[in-house]
């Protein structure tokens, strides 16, 4: 806190208030706001949760499919209106604070990773020509004659990554493997889109951020 400019200082201070005008103008929003003891006295920020009644509404209507970076807090709160079922799938990137926070709040949903990443780990760790095709090829087939097809093809050109794939789970990134309803959603594109759109509001005070993602 010693290098926080004055102005995020102020900020984060007006954040409690601004936080419950912000339900009071949005009857049905969720907001969570989690501090933790500083050393020098007072409590400092840790993590804001705000799911406007707008999003929580829109909610009912969208496939039951989630894409999204987080961690178990963040998993907590979504649970007050995203609730835990055999149907609701997550989408990410493989990050172990995701599996870890997914099996304990939602113990039921299913969890899939993000081809993009899967082929990024693939093309960073075998040097087989074609490997991340075959990956993404297998990984979107719908049969499960095609996806063997082409799973063996991947074992011929590199046991090693095979052994990989399997380690991970099956399930896990191969549509015709995954027992629920993964519908067309294969990547994680959703939330990359959702990033680049913050990505000029991040150094802003955290008030600013907030009304920059309400507008």
């Amino acid at each position: 806190m010693d290098n926080t400019k004055e102005s995020d200082v102020t900020a984060y201070a007006k954040l409690p208030d601004y936080l419950n005008k912000l339900v009071t103008s949005n009857p049905g929003s969720l907001v969570e706001l989690l501090t933790e003891p500083h050393e020098n006295g007072g409590h400092r920020f840790k993590y804001l949760f705000v799911a406007l009644d707008a999003s929580i509404k829109g909610y009912e209507y969208m496939r039951k499919v989630v894409n999204d970076m987080s961690w178990e807090w963040f998993f907590t709160q979504l649970s007050k209106f995203v609730t835990n079922h055999e149907d609701l799938v997550f989408v990410s990137d493989r990050h172990p604070s995701i599996f870890k926070g997914i099996s304990k709040v939602y113990p039921s949903a299913g969890h899939c990773i993000c081809i993009v990443h899967l082929k990024r780990n693939i093309r960073s760790n075998f040097k087989g020509r074609h490997l991340d095709y075959l990956v993404a090829k297998a990984a979107r087939s719908f049969r499960l004659q095609d996806f063997y097809a082409t799973f063996n093809e991947i074992m011929g050109i590199d046991h090693k990554c095979a052994e990989y794939l399997l380690e991970i789970g099956l399930e896990h990134w191969a549509r015709a493997q995954f027992p629920g309803k993964r519908y067309n959603v294969m990547t994680s594109n959703l939330a990359e889109s959702w990033n680049g759109v913050l990505r000029e509001a991040r150094e802003l005070p955290v008030i600013r951020l907030v009304e920059f993602i309400h507008s």
